[in-house]
């Protein structure tokens, strides 16, 4: 009987460590689930995006700003457990649909904001800077990944009311003209009825 203890003991901890309960792995689940912690909270600052918007577009041509604006809907909420803030563009460009698709985080790693963006053009854009200017600014740099490496910079502004913000897009081509301005959106809540 006096050897049943120390036997015991002794196949628990191989058991234990074989089952990926040593120290180093605890570590490592502990920071995995504070880092999701961080990325949820710091998602929900970009809270003000979350619900179903009217938009009023102008698509800028060679840095000038249209008279007619595009009508369209945008829609962003919540998904994989709140970790990201995903959207739905519809809008309708030079007579034709414009759909567009974006994934919005916090990343606890770099401490920016994250953003990929995909449309029915077949543009893909990655936003991996994102950070406030100030209360109500949030600006996110990025690149084209397709072969074109349009340098991209997204500014959302006007966030301080819950009913309405602005957004300003800009592109730097390379060419030594610095960013200019390709599109421009005011966002209104459609009110539930």
């Amino acid at each position: 009987m006096m050897f049943t203890k120390p036997f015991i003991c002794i196949l628990i901890l191989p058991m234990t460590a074989h089952l990926g309960f040593s120290q180093s792995n605890n570590t490592t689940l502990i920071n995995t689930t504070l880092a999701s912690e961080q990325k949820i909270k710091g998602t929900q600052k970009l809270g003000f995006l979350i619900g179903d918007w009217e938009t009023e577009s102008w698509f800028y041509w060679n840095g000038k700003r249209p008279d007619k604006t595009e009508k369209g809907n945008y829609k962003a909420y919540y998904t994989l457990n709140k970790a990201f803030v995903t959207d739905d563009i519809q809008a309708r460009h030079n007579g034709k649909d414009y759909l567009g698709k974006g994934f919005h985080s916090y990343n606890p790693q770099t401490q920016h904001y994250e953003t990929w963006y995909f449309d029915s053009d077949g543009i893909v854009v990655f936003y991996p800077g994102g950070y406030w200017e100030d209360d109500s600014t949030l600006v996110f740099k990025g690149k084209d990944v397709n072969p074109s490496k349009i340098v991209e910079k997204r500014t959302y502004f006007k966030i301080n009311s819950p009913d309405s913000f602005d957004l300003i897009e800009k592109q730097d081509y390379g060419d030594g003209n610095g960013f200019v301005t390709v599109l421009e959106v005011k966002y209104k809540r459609i009110q539930a009825k």
